[in-house]
């Protein structure tokens, strides 16, 4: 049995500012997401909810990850080359887990999802996102809660 539980939701449409690029693995993420608060903070622009990775890779890959770090934000435009606003769209069909604990171990919240489709007989049919929920502000690892979201169609 496992300790994630995976459920079907709708996502409304969020405003973002946001990084896109190819990073050399997924931890790299990291780095991105403090270039674009660094952003932010120098046009004043105030996040509006968690930060949001966004995965544009149809599959699993060892490295040159097409990926954004991005932050709903009220703003409709930011003076950077390097962060776009942009809306991300809504979705009609999302599958979902919670993970508490460590990024490293979130291999296995993707594996309890991947598992779930196929024994329902759904597919991935867009990028995936992981929401950071909470993050500890003493930097804790064991309190983040990311929420993981694959967006999904009935076979």
């Amino acid at each position: 049995m496992t300790e994630y539980e995976v459920l079907l939701k709708s996502v409304e449409p969020v405003r973002v500012a946001g990084i896109r690029r190819v990073i050399s693995k997924y931890q790299a993420i990291g780095p991105v997401f403090a270039e674009l608060c660094q952003h932010l903070q120098e046009n004043f622009i105030k996040p509006v909810g968690p930060g949001i990775a966004i995965w544009y890779e149809p599959e699993f890959k060892e490295h040159d990850v097409d990926a954004e770090a991005a932050i709903p934000v009220h703003a409709t435009t930011i003076a950077s080359s390097d962060v776009t606003v942009h809306e991300l769209p809504d979705v009609r069909l999302m599958a979902c887990t919670f993970h508490r604990g460590s990024f490293d171990k979130l291999p296995a919240a993707y594996t309890a999802v991947g598992d779930w489709m196929r024994s329902n007989d759904y597919k991935v049919v867009g990028p995936i996102r992981e929401v950071y929920v909470e993050m500890d502000e003493d930097g804790s690892p064991n309190n983040y809660l990311t929420e993981i979201q694959f967006p999904v169609v009935k076979l």
